[in-house]
């Protein structure tokens, strides 16, 4: 696998009890990254870039950005949307 494209990693935390997040997605889902808005580089990551996502210490996911999508207020991006990912394991 060509890792060029690592550009991102991201913490994040398991909700509802859930031992890890994103834990029934398997290699080929697709799925919607949870991004908030106000996160200063959620408005960069590009389609075909791969983000490594982290939980307790552990890489859990190598995820590959298939969709973005945008919101733009009087001509500034104002957040943007993950909206596609595809999960390598």
């Amino acid at each position: 696998m060509n890792l060029q494209n690592l550009k991102w990693t991201k913490n994040v935390k398991p909700k509802n009890g859930e031992p890890w997040a994103y834990q029934a997605f398997k290699v080929g889902n697709l799925f919607k990254l949870a991004w908030k808005d106000d996160e200063g580089n959620a408005n960069k990551p590009q389609q075909g870039d791969l983000v490594l996502i982290r939980q307790g210490g552990y890489v859990t996911h190598l995820v590959e950005i298939l969709i973005t999508s945008q919101s733009v207020r009087n001509g500034k991006v104002i957040s943007t949307s993950i909206e596609l990912l595809k999960c390598f394991g």
